[in-house]
């Protein structure tokens, strides 16, 4: 009997391939989990005697099999030979394939989790896919770009990978430079607030907007008495008043109920989620200086800025790294999409076109069935 054994980088890339086109069914049934009851599966035959006590660290039995030692033989091919052969595959390659498929870490002398199973989707995924290469199902021109579009998806992450690996660990002259660059992200505020809640919005202009009473606007000069809180807090704030006391009172003052919020220094820094004008107002305070009553969800929130740092590069060299590492990759992704140089037809491409004329031939089919006496919410048939 003729032998044929896999390379383990052949293997592996055959394999993900399959696994990732979209037409192969026998994939799928395999990412799946193939019923039992479909077809009988393919025993594959372990050596318990290699097989030592459970480890006491990880729960995972160890082994003593070799590397090099054949763990799985299978009597058919791929590519399907003209004549009898084998598949036979080692642990090491074993492995390999389990680590790729399953991202898993490599563990020395340790058989992976669930090795059974993955040996039988293996064998499956193997006679399944020697089955549709003698039926000639590789040659279908549908099946020919779907492997197009898996290989181009896996070339993609394959590149970004590799500039990943390329702007990993920058020299730390280029990490400065681009901390020095980068560094007004880095200002960091230490801040105390006062939230002065408003009062339930009235009936009144409920019914002037036709929402719901606690939803509904206040009208101007309706919410006058909170403004006059957030004054007096900014006033007393201002002049070195505890922030403790500060909130003390406007909760006593507003008759709110439960815990008031706390006044603890918290830490800001620069935020995209936060509003621009509310984010340029605080950082442009000074240490000491009070901000005025911020419109805050449901009432106002007075601010102090106790200080203002800039952190240093040392406690966020990580971070800055992964920014840089970030920026870079995509910075070199997009030079190679803009030397592409691609054109795409407007008059295909125009979406605000396409939906103008799908609107058109809505309100046609309207008018059609008006003219008819169809009422607008009947569906033809």
């Amino acid at each position: 009997m003729d032998s044929q054994e896999l390379h383990p980088i052949d293997y592996l890339g055959r394999f993900i391939v399959l696994k990732l086109s979209l037409i192969t069914a026998i994939v799928l049934l395999l990412i799946g989990g193939v019923s039992v009851a479909q077809t009988n599966p393919v025993p594959v035959q372990n050596s318990t005697a290699t097989v030592t006590p459970v480890s006491h660290n990880t729960g995972i039995p160890r082994i003593s099999t070799p590397e090099d030692q054949v763990v799985i033989t299978v009597d058919v091919c791929d590519p399907p030979a003209a004549s009898a052969c084998q598949t036979r595959l080692t642990r090491e390659q074993f492995e390999k394939r389990y680590r790729t498929i399953s991202a898993g870490p490599k563990r020395p002398n340790e058989r992976p989790i669930n090795a059974n199973l993955h040996a039988e989707q293996y064998v499956r995924a193997l006679a399944y896919t020697y089955e549709a290469k003698k039926e000639g199902l590789e040659a279908d021109p549908e099946f020919q770009q779907q492997m197009r579009a898996v290989e181009m998806q896996l070339l993609s992450t394959a590149l970004q990978k590799k500039l990943k690996a390329e702007t990993a660990n920058p020299p730390e002259q280029v990490l400065q430079d681009y901390y020095d660059k980068i560094s007004k992200r880095y200002e960091e505020l230490t801040i105390r607030s006062v939230f002065i809640p408003r009062p339930p919005r009235s009936k009144a202009a409920a019914q002037s907007t036709g929402t719901p009473a606690g939803e509904a606007p206040w009208p101007e000069g309706e919410d006058v008495a909170t403004q006059k809180l957030g004054d007096e807090a900014r006033r007393q704030m201002a002049a070195g008043e505890d922030p403790e006391k500060v909130q003390q009172t406007v909760w006593a003052a507003t008759k709110s109920t439960g815990q008031p919020p706390s006044t603890q220094p918290t830490r800001w820094r620069r935020n995209p989620v936060v509003p621009a004008i509310e984010e340029t107002m605080l950082f442009g305070l000074r240490p000491g200086e009070v901000s005025p009553p911020v419109p805050n969800g449901s009432g106002l929130t007075v601010y102090r800025l106790e200080s203002k740092r800039k952190i240093p590069l040392a406690e966020v060299e990580r971070e800055v790294a992964a920014v840089y590492q970030m920026d870079q990759v995509q910075k070199r992704l997009d030079s190679f999409v803009d030397n592409a140089h691609a054109v795409l037809d407007k008059q295909y491409f125009d979406e605000q076109k396409e939906a103008e004329i799908k609107a058109q031939e809505l309100e046609k089919q309207r008018e059609e069935r008006a003219e008819k006496g169809v009422p607008s919410d009947s569906k033809a048939h």
